[in-house]
């Protein structure tokens, strides 16, 4: 799905106050990494839908457009392993944690947190 796609289903919506609670919600996400998501605005949007979370974040920060794909990539293997009963191997745990932690600190850069 497109970030306009999910515009026009409703899946990420503009958001005049967005901006004024980032530095909020990701100290709480921060805490609350799991129930952070229906929390997370950016750019002036809200999300509803993680998918187009990560497309969107491709389309408003073009330079970070690698690291957005590889988070989604995640996102679908944790989906994977959550709804289906999937298997995790420790290398790919191992990366993944690596990667949360190297992501945060970019958010917190991106942010200027």
């Amino acid at each position: 799905m497109t970030f306009e796609e999910c515009l026009e289903k409703g899946l990420i919506r503009k958001d005049p106050h967005a901006k004024n609670k980032v530095r909020q919600e990701y100290s709480l996400g921060k805490r609350f990494l799991k129930s952070a998501r229906n929390n997370m605005r950016i750019e002036g949007y809200t999300e509803r839908s993680h998918g187009c979370l990560f497309e969107a974040l491709k389309v408003l920060y073009p330079e970070y457009k690698e690291m957005f794909s590889v988070a989604s990539k995640i996102r679908l293997q944790r989906h994977n392993v959550q709804y289906n009963l999937g298997k995790v191997e420790k290398e790919m745990a191992e990366f993944t944690y690596s990667f949360a932690v190297d992501m945060s600190k970019k958010a917190k850069e991106i942010l200027s947190l």
